[in-house]
This record gives C-alpha cells, sequence and structure tokens, in this order.
C-alpha cells in the first residue's frame, strides 16, 4: 500500500513540476507585460489590450483550475498515508 501512494506522490510531483515550467513560459511572460505600450490618449487603446491578453486569461483559469485539482489529488494521497 505505501509503495502505491509514494509512486502517486511521486507522479504528482513531476506533475507539479512540469506545470511549473509551463506556467513560466506560457504565462509569466505576457502577463508581466500588459498594459506595456498602451497609450491612454489612444482611441480603444486599453480596449485592444485587454482583448489580446483574454485568451491567455483564459487558458490562465483553466491552468488553475488543473492546478488545484492536482494539489487536491496530492493531498488526498498524503492523508491516505496517515
Amino acid at each position: 500500500m505505501l509503495s502505491k501512494v509514494v509512486l502517486a506522490l511521486a507522479s504528482l510531483c513531476s506533475e507539479m513540476q512540469s506545470m511549473s515550467r509551463e506556467a513560466e513560459a506560457r504565462f509569466f511572460h505576457p502577463l508581466s507585460l500588459y498594459g506595456a505600450g498602451v497609450r491612454a490618449e489612444e482611441e480603444g487603446g486599453k480596449q485592444m489590450a485587454l482583448s489580446r491578453v483574454l485568451p491567455i486569461l483564459r487558458s490562465l483559469s483553466d491552468f488553475q483550475v488543473h492546478s488545484a485539482a492536482l494539489i487536491g489529488n496530492a493531498m488526498r494521497q498524503v492523508r491516505l498515508n496517515e
């Protein structure tokens, strides 16, 4: 039983590392630059910047849901071992 729990936790940790790399590659750069170079005086400048970032925010939302499920699964595995 213990070896199955350890194997499951190792797999979850590997997936967490993979997701960490994915988050850095997919989300860090676009979100850190959000709004850079947008001029308020340009007509629709802010709206255009928001429309360009919406697909990224949608992906980020899906990523967050997956992350929460992954962490919940890891916590359940730890509780099983108690």
